[in-house]
C-alpha cells in the first residue's frame, strides 16, 4: 500500500548554500565544510555574495541548509530568511554574524542556529553535524499508491492528508493527489514522528506549515483553514506548542 524510504540512502545529495557579501566568509565556511569528514550523506554547496541571486536559485531548485549572513546590503539576512522559508519552510537556516543583537529576531524566522563570527571550528563542527541529522529525519520519503500510480513524496513536501469519502487526500507542494485507499490510522502511525500533527480523526498536517493555531482550528501558510476536535484542542495544542519551542 505504501512504504517509507530514506532519500538520502538514494544518492540524493544534501543541498547547502552558503551567503555573505564579503567573499572571504564565504570560503571560509565552504572550507569548514569540505574539511568535515561528513561519510553520512553526499554534499553539494553553492556560495552567493549577492542575495538576490540565492533567493532566485532557491526559486528554481530548494536548499536542505543554508548558512547566511545578517548584515548585507538591500535586505538584511532576516528578512531574506523569511522569503527562503515561505518557499520551503523546512529549510535549515544558520545564520553566520558578527553581531549578537539579531538572535530574537533570527528565532523568530525559526532559524536553525546562530553562529558568532569569528566562529570556533569545535562548534562549528557540532552545529554541521546537529544539521546534518536534522536533514536526514525529515528528508524521507514515502511511497503512496496514487490514483495516476505509485508516487514518491519528500515528508517535508506534505502539508496535509485528510479522508475524503473512501480515499485520503494528500496535499503537496507540487500538488493535490488520491489516494485509491484511505487508512487514516495507518498512515498516522507511519508519518506522526516526523512532525506531523493529527487535528482529529480525518485531519493530519505537517507542523512546518502552521501559520497560527486559535481555537478549534489551524491556519496554514496555505491559507487553508483546518478544523481542531473538541475533545483533542487542549493536546494538540500542547504537542504544537513543545514543537515550536524545539525549534527554538
Amino acid at each position: 500500500m505504501f512504504s517509507v524510504c530514506q532519500l538520502y540512502e538514494e544518492g540524493e545529495r544534501m543541498r547547502i548554500a552558503i551567503c555573505d557579501d564579503e567573499i572571504y566568509w564565504v570560503e571560509d565556511i565552504r572550507r569548514r565544510i569540505e574539511e568535515l569528514d561528513c561519510r553520512e550523506v553526499e554534499i553539494e554547496i553553492e556560495c552567493f555574495t549577492d542575495q538576490s541571486e540565492l533567493l532566485k536559485r532557491a526559486e528554481e531548485d530548494r536548499f536542505h541548509l543554508i548558512y547566511l549572513d545578517i548584515e548585507m546590503e538591500g535586505k538584511n539576512g532576516i528578512e531574506v530568511a523569511g522569503i527562503l522559508k515561505e518557499h520551503n519552510p523546512v529549510c535549515i537556516i544558520v545564520f553566520v554574524t558578527g553581531y549578537s543583537s539579531y538572535v530574537s529576531d533570527a528565532f523568530r524566522v525559526e532559524a536553525f542556529q546562530y553562529l558568532r563570527k569569528p566562529i570556533e571550528e569545535r562548534i562549528f563542527a557540532e552545529e554541521f553535524e546537529r544539521a546534518v541529522k536534522q536533514y536526514k529525519r525529515v528528508n524521507l520519503v514515502r511511497i503512496f499508491k496514487v490514483k495516476e500510480g505509485n508516487r514518491a513524496f519528500n515528508l517535508s513536501e506534505i502539508i496535509s492528508v485528510e479522508s475524503y469519502y473512501n480515499s485520503a487526500l494528500i496535499r503537496t507542494t507540487r500538488g493535490t493527489y488520491a489516494t485509491n485507499y484511505v487508512n487514516m490510522r495507518k498512515i498516522r502511525k507511519e508519518i506522526m514522528d516526523y512532525d506531523f500533527l493529527q487535528l482529529q480523526s480525518g485531519y493530519i498536517v505537517n507542523m512546518h506549515y502552521i501559520l497560527s493555531m486559535r481555537y478549534r482550528e489551524a491556519e496554514l501558510i496555505t491559507g487553508q483553514i483546518l478544523p481542531i476536535s473538541m475533545t483533542n484542542f487542549t493536546k494538540v495544542l500542547e504537542k504544537y506548542h513543545r514543537f515550536i519551542e524545539s525549534l527554538e
